[in-house]
């Protein structure tokens, strides 16, 4: 499962290692129709065109400068006026396709800044996963967004460990990704 894909170059990753077994998710509309629908189709895999966070209905996207880096946060840096956006829980989408979760075992997530949004509303599916990549910040790059330090007791409560993190990105931005791993 992978929230947050924009232009999907893990789809080269993603083929070998799971097959049809994929699941996209981007908020971004333009991104969708041009890369998420059309290459998710073309491997056979789901696609959905919505914003995943913690709850239902409607909410504010912010437009941080780029589609890539756009989002539910508004970027601490700066973001252009907001439009509204319908958002949902993963675990809601999950239930209404009746996606039999047996074939997911890993959950990718890089939504800018919401990523712990995406994880609380996919709390009854969780226990499906095993590997868990996603994007974290050491001192939060966005309004409101949930810091490493407090995704990783946050995952360690929920029975992942973290494996690795990309020191050098950590290091030098202070934002990066990190592996957890099912303990």
């Amino acid at each position: 499962i992978h929230v947050g894909c924009h232009d999907m170059p893990e789809r080269l990753c993603y083929v070998p290692l799971f097959g049809e077994n994929v699941i996209w998710v981007e908020a971004n509309e333009e991104s969708f129709d041009k890369w998420t629908a059309p290459i998710a189709k073309y491997f056979n895999h789901w696609a959905f065109n919505v914003a995943v966070s913690d709850s239902d209905g409607m909410c504010n996207y912010y437009d941080n400068g780029a589609p890539e880096v756009s989002g539910l946060m508004p970027s601490l840096g700066g973001f252009r006026p907001s439009t509204p956006i319908r958002q949902k829980r993963l675990d809601d989408i999950i239930e209404k396709h009746n996606i039999d979760m047996s074939g997911f075992d890993f959950l990718n997530v890089d939504v800018e800044g919401a990523e712990f949004k995406v994880l609380e509303g996919f709390k009854n599916n969780i226990k499906y996963i095993n590997y868990i990549f996603i994007e974290v910040s050491v001192n939060g790059r966005h309004e409101g967004e949930v810091i490493f330090d407090d995704m990783t007791k946050y995952l360690n409560n929920l029975g992942f460990k973290l494996n690795r993190v990309s020191e050098s990105s950590m290091s030098m931005h202070g934002w990066g990704d990190a592996f957890y791993v099912r303990n």
